[in-house]
């Protein structure tokens, strides 16, 4: 290795503290002035290879980014049509519950209004018992929800005709209280499906009495026909409710009270095959915040073997979801007045248990019906819009992944068809021998550097450099020695380079070294380890070793200067005062005494140069 390329080579030079032009002191003091004036540090710039993945990396974010922003604002948008369609959804449900519902529950009270038409026609009469019976039997056999009917007359008598679901088969049950002379006679028969008695029993220990019980006392106190609130059948031990309604004779005398029963099991039953998906429910609940039905009594509350004596009420709720479904009402004591809710006809909001989202409405049945109950359905949304959710987030991230892959390969055959016109923009920027910046390089960027420095209150320095008696070498050894010249003192000449410093070819063999944020003093020791590390190796060519100086002018820039012409001109007169004075020396605008001494200098050495 020469001693020019390990000096070119050496930490030292490169850190500005060359051991030829100053010694470790000076060094410090130099760098901390251009520290403290601004300057930018020396930093590793990131390799082409790296620089372009980082390009990639960015352009590929930005894209998924852009594509992302756009897929989930239109997702957003999706998602709210899909909750509003899945309310249409929920609320035409309520609506189709309702009318089943009614027709549910009409049958019986159908029943209930005939029975008493046929009492007040004299065609029913507790007289006839038989036919009585077989009437009672037969409504029990065209309408398979109902549970019993029965018929209670004002001094306690009483006949009931039930079906009887327990035991080995299917049946039917029969109770008849009679009094006679004041005596009290209960008996009780089972039949089998053909109604063959399979069993009779005259129970006088049985205390039932009709007139106790709530469809009796309802029916009489309201004159018309009632429904019941939930409660336990004396008979069967089974949670239910009773359409009933008060009986005349044919002279307008109540002569008692005619009641059809219905499970709230065979209700619940109903709303179960309601396809509210499979972690939603149905229900119907009345004033006093009791269930009618319930489409899963068996995950809401007590539910199994408890349910079969008592009715269920808002406070046995034990599932999380359904306490936050009911939660729409802030007090179960609103049940007590459904005002509220008929003036908004329903009542809808959403709620979050265990991170799935759900919905829920509520809404009473019709004003005109007998039923002052109201109707709830809350359901998952994955459930209902689940698939079509999962779907948008496939296909979300499939436009992601194919906009990101787009992007990449959009980006390498651009850098691949791009290389001709960015080669083409550097061969405008640089010099075609050296590789550096070129003179018009050069104007563009101290302009822009100037702007920054005035604007940012730095310093901004410029040094013009001119190998001395350079025309000697063309003349002597011809012109490739002379490229081989300015190659060598353009390699020396770039180790001074760090950060946003700019050397560039400026004509023939001068050269131009801009160094923001470096003042007069940092300049000037710059240029002078230039000088000496250029002159203190010769220069390898091929036709030997030859020593070569440089000349180099230093200006720094003041408010009083406009524009780069008067910058680079001040540097260049203290250039040319510096080969006056012989050469192989470094001068600064601040050494000329005048520009009218320096001038006639200046000029009179331009023939030697």
């Amino acid at each position: 290795m020469t001693q020019e390329e390990s000096l070119e080579k050496s930490p030292q030079f490169r850190r500005g503290a060359g051991p030829l032009t100053r010694n470790v002191s000076d060094s410090a003091t130099a760098d901390a002035i251009r520290l403290d004036s601004g300057a930018v540090p020396h930093r590793e710039l990131p390799s082409r290879r790296s620089l372009r993945f980082m390009i990639a990396v960015g352009l590929v974010l930005l894209q998924v980014v852009t594509v992302a922003g756009i897929l989930v604002s239109q997702r957003l948008n999706e998602q709210r049509a899909l909750r509003t369609h899945m309310m249409r959804i929920m609320d035409g449900i309520i609506v189709e519950i309702q009318e089943n519902a009614q027709g549910f529950l009409l049958p019986a009270q159908n029943v209930t209004a005939l029975s008493k038409r046929l009492f007040q026609s004299g065609l029913l009469d507790w007289t006839r018992k038989d036919d009585l019976e077989r009437y009672f039997f037969g409504q029990l056999g065209v309408v398979p929800q109902i549970d019993a009917v029965y018929f209670a007359d004002l001094q306690g008598q009483y006949l009931m005709v039930q079906r009887d679901d327990g035991g080995d088969s299917a049946g039917y049950r029969v109770k008849t209280i009679e009094i006679q002379d004041r005596v009290r006679r209960v008996h009780n028969k089972r039949l089998d499906a053909s109604r063959r008695v399979v069993a009779y029993v005259e129970d006088a220990e049985d205390a039932y009495d009709p007139r106790l019980r709530p469809w009796y006392k309802n029916a009489l106190a309201t004159k018309e026909l009632v429904w019941t609130d939930p409660y336990v059948f004396f008979s069967s031990q089974q949670p239910g409710i009773t359409s009933a309604t008060p009986v005349y004779d044919n002279r307008g005398s109540v002569s008692g009270v005619i009641g059809v029963d219905i499970r709230i099991g065979l209700l619940s039953e109903f709303l179960t095959r309601q396809n509210v998906g499979d972690a939603g429910s149905s229900l119907i609940i009345n004033r006093q915040g009791d269930y009618i039905a319930h489409s899963h009594f068996d995950r809401i509350g007590r539910g199994g073997d408890d349910m079969q004596s008592n009715a269920l009420t808002l406070e046995d709720i034990v599932d999380p979801i359904e306490r936050a479904a009911l939660s729409v009402f802030e007090d179960p004591s609103e049940l007590l007045n459904f005002a509220w809710l008929r003036a908004q006809d329903k009542m809808q909001h959403s709620f979050a248990v265990d991170g799935r989202q759900f919905h829920t409405i509520f809404k009473p049945f019709p004003k005109q019906s007998p039923w002052p109950w109201v109707i709830g359905v809350y359901a998952a949304e994955s459930d209902f819009i689940g698939p079509i959710q999962r779907g948008e987030r496939n296909k979300m991230i499939g436009a992601i992944v194919v906009s990101a892959g787009i992007t990449l390969v959009a980006f390498f055959l651009a850098r691949r068809y791009m290389q001709p016109v960015v080669a083409l923009r550097d061969e405008v920027d640089r010099d075609v021998l050296t590789g550096i910046h070129n003179r018009r390089s050069l104007f563009e960027t101290a302009k822009r550097l100037m702007e920054v420095a005035r604007r940012k209150g730095a310093a901004l320095s410029v040094i013009v450099v001119d190998i001395d008696q350079f025309k000697n070498f063309n003349d002597s050894y011809g012109h490739t020695v002379g490229d081989q010249v300015l190659l060598a003192v353009v390699k020396r000449l770039q180790a001074a380079i760090i950060g946003d410093d700019l050397l560039a070819r400026y004509a023939g063999d001068e050269f131009v070294l801009l160094l923001p944020g470096a003042p007069m003093q940092v300049a000037r020791n710059v240029a002078e380890r230039l000088r000496t590390t250029i002159s203190a190796s010769p220069i390898k060519t091929t036709a030997g070793e030859i020593a070569v100086t440089v000349s180099l002018g230093v200006a720094e820039l003041t408010p009083e200067i406009e524009d780069f012409e008067k910058l680079f001109d001040g540097a260049d007169h203290a250039l040319r005062f510096a080969k006056a004075e012989g050469r192989n020396r470094v001068m600064t605008a601040t050494d000329l005494f005048t520009a009218e001494d320096a001038m006639p200098i200046a000029r009179s050495v331009q023939t030697q140069a």
